[in-house]
């Protein structure tokens, strides 16, 4: 049974049937492989600088079209369809609408937005977060080569000892191809992201088949998995075999930015914050999908470069992996950025689906 509202399913099944899928292209990229044809890598300026500039030239045209209107305009659905002419359809609309409501990945490198500059807009780390109270062994940092020097650019749950779950936006580029794995890495072991612990080689890049920036099945499938070049014998939490009930409480994990856009400072230690399932309606404006949950409730929340990071849900004194960050679920409300509801990956949708990468590859 799908957890979207009625109103939400009816818009969901329309997304479906007016979604065209794009012709199937090989999806994984192993190291030393010839990387697709020209295309833009993830890096500072890639995927996220696309979407954070629609976001960006929106902010600019609101004065325009509310003076024009005679009204405010706050809702992004409507500002995207003044600004065409017409109604997108499918996962492109999900994603431009998204783009103007703050639908930035939290990975690094988007643009500022208009207020960046202003001493104000300053946030902390995962907003409300502290310093992580207790080891959590398979949560590593995603490491990104910039020119020759490795940072951190999207957090990582250990699944396996030769494998690790993250956030497909992290590792495609704008073209939905998996980036070259040569230019990844993780640190494991560490609740620094830059120090400590064990550096592992990434090998190989396998996005879920279904995620595309561009069209799709109406799924978000924000999610992939990473081959390492080296087992890692750390102490793993299971994905969970059902999605956590609305009310659940879930753990974010993450090293997320100091400032509301990238500026090149992250959390120096693994930061964490309890927050809890809310109904999906409340990320509505985000495009949540079915296998999406919308993460809220109490204040703060993960910010840039915690994407991928893993939500965290206890039974007893054991963690199961439950979700991934993925994007901001919400409308932006006087410039916060950070810190609201927070649309993440079902992982228990895709538990099945990561399994079968797991053995597909091992195989090979």
């Amino acid at each position: 049974m799908s957890r979207l509202s009625p109103r939400l399913e009816t818009v969901k099944q329309r997304r479906e049937m007016e979604t065209v899928r794009a012709p199937s292209r090989p999806r994984v990229l192993t190291a030393g492989a010839a990387p697709p044809s020209p295309s833009i890598a993830v890096r500072p300026g890639g995927p996220i600088l696309c979407m954070a500039i629609v976001a960006h030239m929106t902010a600019i045209a609101l004065t325009t079209l509310s003076i024009n209107l005679k009204a405010p305009v706050r809702s992004p659905a409507t500002i995207i369809d003044l600004l065409t002419g017409e109604s997108m359809s499918g996962k492109v609309r999900r994603l431009t609408v998204g783009a103007v409501g703050v639908l930035l990945s939290l990975a690094v490198g988007a643009v500022p937005p208009a207020n960046a500059s202003e001493p104000d807009a300053v946030v902390p780390l995962i907003i409300g977060g502290v310093d992580a109270t207790q080891p959590y062994p398979p949560v590593t940092s995603l490491q990104l080569d910039r020119d020759g020097t490795f940072g951190h650019h999207c957090a990582a749950v250990l699944v396996h000892p030769r494998y690790v779950v993250t956030a497909a936006h992290c590792v495609t580029d704008w073209e939905t191809e998996p980036i070259d794995p040569a230019t990844l890495r993780i640190r494991a072991g560490s609740a620094k992201h830059a120090s400590g612990g064990r550096i592992v080689a990434v090998t190989k890049v396998v996005p879920h088949p279904a995620w595309d920036w561009h069209t799709g099945d109406g799924l978000g499938a924000d999610v992939a998995v990473l081959r390492l070049a080296a087992p890692v014998w750390l102490p793993r939490y299971p994905i969970l075999g059902r999605s956590p009930a609305i009310g659940s409480t879930v753990r974010e994990v993450g090293w997320g930015s100091t400032e509301p856009v990238f500026a090149g400072s992250f959390a120096a230690t693994l930061q964490q914050l309890d927050r809890w399932v809310v109904p999906p309606e409340e990320c509505a404006v985000g495009g949540i999908t079915v296998d999406e949950i919308c993460i809220g409730g109490a204040p703060g929340g993960a910010c840039f470069g915690d994407s991928g990071g893993p939500g965290l849900y206890r039974i007893g004194r054991t963690w199961s992996v439950v979700a991934g960050t993925s994007r901001v679920g919400v409308d932006w409300r006087d410039g916060v950025y950070c810190g609201v509801q927070m649309i993440s990956t079902d992982l228990t949708f895709h538990r099945s689906w990561i399994r079968s990468v797991i053995r597909g590859s091992r195989s090979t």
